[in-house]
C-alpha cells in the first residue's frame, strides 16, 4: 500500500473526492436546480473518480478502486445526482 502509484492515485481520489462532495453540497443547497456550471463541475469530477477507479484496477490496487466505486454510488443514490 505504500507503493507510488498507490499513493498517486490516492492523492487524486481524496483531492476529486472532496471537490465532488463540495459541488454536490452546492447542488443540494440550489434545492436541486440544475446550474450549467455546477452541472460541469459535477462532472468533471465524477469523471475523474471513474477514471482513477479503472487505473487503480489496472494496477492491482482493488481495494482503492472498491473504495472509488462506493464513493460514486454513494454519489448516485444518496445525493440524488442522476448524472453520473
Amino acid at each position: 500500500m505504500k507503493s507510488a502509484a498507490f499513493q498517486h492515485l490516492l492523492n487524486h481520489y481524496r483531492s476529486n473526492k472532496q471537490c465532488l462532495i463540495f459541488e454536490v453540497q452546492i447542488f443540494l443547497d440550489n434545492g436541486n436546480q440544475i446550474e450549467n456550471a455546477n452541472l460541469v463541475k459535477i462532472a468533471k469530477y465524477s469523471g475523474a473518480l471513474d477514471c482513477l477507479y479503472w487505473q487503480a484496477l489496472g494496477n492491482g490496487l482493488t481495494n482503492l478502486a472498491k473504495g472509488i466505486r462506493r464513493t460514486l454510488d454513494k454519489a448516485k443514490v444518496h445525493h440524488g445526482v442522476e448524472a453520473l
